[in-house]
């Protein structure tokens, strides 16, 4: 059985295009690269040329987008995805082990749900053990005792 590759949408296309303009790749370039993977349907010259990117505005999904359309050019290993996106996003970029696993759903024919990936994991980790420490339920009450302020 042969597996589809997912689509690539409009929203797809504008994040890939954010991260190589923030990159420094013209607008040609980028065109080109779109056309190998969604041929007809690429963005058009122009409107790549008008869209606007800075780091601040990139999201998780701008960084998943980005490496759907490289998996599926088939040109850069996973670690040169890598270093281009960290090139952009600095320490807002997701682990390289991340981009791996991504690239692997991609090539499976499946998408990356948002919401389930996290830059911040570990982060995530120390706060349920807070949470177990101070005594927190997860209904948010404290088992612990309270402390009061006042005068």
């Amino acid at each position: 059985m042969e597996v589809s590759p997912p689509t690539i949408s409009r929203d797809d296309q504008v994040a890939y295009a954010k991260v190589e303009k923030l990159r420094g790749i013209g607008s040609n370039e980028i065109r080109l690269a779109l056309q190998m993977v969604c041929g007809k349907d690429a963005l058009d010259t122009d409107t790549i040329s008008s869209i606007s990117a800075s780091v601040d505005a990139l999201a998780t999904c701008d960084q998943i987008s980005y490496v759907k359309v490289e998996t599926l050019r088939k040109i850069h290993p996973i670690m040169d995805i890598h270093r281009a996106v960290h090139k952009v996003c600095g320490r807002k970029t997701f682990s390289s082990s991340t981009f791996a696993r991504w690239s692997r759903t991609f090539k499976e024919g499946k998408s990356v749900k948002l919401g389930y990936e996290k830059p911040l994991g570990r982060d995530l980790e120390t706060a349920e053990l807070l949470k177990q420490i101070v005594g927190i339920k997860d209904d948010g009450a404290s088992s612990g005792t309270s402390v009061e302020s006042g005068p």
